[in-house]
């Protein structure tokens, strides 16, 4: 708050503008379905009560004045969001943010029912998007004869006779946006004991 000399001796202070001092996206990961807005704080020289006042954009168009964005967002949708503090008189410098809502890439949760019959082994590899996306699987190391099903990633493998020890195996999964996880593995493999049959 600034002094200035005022008639008749009178001492006139001036209201010192507020200031933004900290503003972020939340969630910092946006999500389909989440609901996209800003936390803000700031300060007054004066000791004034800062609020702030909001002006969404959603690809060029107006999406709001409230701390989160009206209406449902996608991928590829440009944001801006320009906030401006306010001390109850006197209006700060406003700021602008800018997002684009990007492609959210697949999560590798693990396997799922492993199983060996005979010599066949199998397993199905968990994962999932959090765009909704249609997933695709594919094997990046594995041992010959091993197979994935690329819609729904069941791996099958007939083992061979002489294997024995931990096989490595590594699958990569693809959202088809440029999205992927990999996620690697060990087949471990016991030599059978030998049998005795008696007589």
């Amino acid at each position: 708050m600034e002094a200035l000399p005022g008639n008749a001796g009178r001492i006139i202070r001036a209201n010192a503008p507020p200031e933004i001092r900290s503003v972020k996206f939340v969630p910092e990961i946006f999500r389909p379905g989440d609901s996209l807005g800003v936390e803000v704080s700031g300060s007054d020289p004066d000791g004034d009560e800062v609020t702030f006042e909001y002006a969404w954009e959603k690809n060029g168009t107006p999406a709001g004045s409230g701390s989160r964005i009206e209406g449902a967002l996608q991928r590829k949708d440009a944001i801006a969001v320009t906030i401006t503090p306010f001390d109850g008189e006197v209006r700060g410098r406003p700021l602008t943010l800018r997002r684009e809502i990007r492609n959210v890439p697949p999560s590798i949760e693990g396997v799922k029912d492993a199983r060996l019959e005979g010599d066949l082994y199998s397993c199905s590899i968990l994962a999932t998007d959090g765009d909704g996306d249609p997933l695709t699987y594919a094997l990046k190391e594995s041992p010959p004869g091993m197979s994935i099903e690329t819609p729904t990633g069941t791996i099958r493998w007939e083992i061979p006779p002489a294997v024995t020890g931990k096989v490595p195996v590594t699958v990569v999964v693809s959202d088809g946006n440029g999205g992927e996880a990999s996620y690697s593995m060990a087949v471990t493999i016991q030599e059978a004991a030998p049998s005795t049959q008696q007589r």
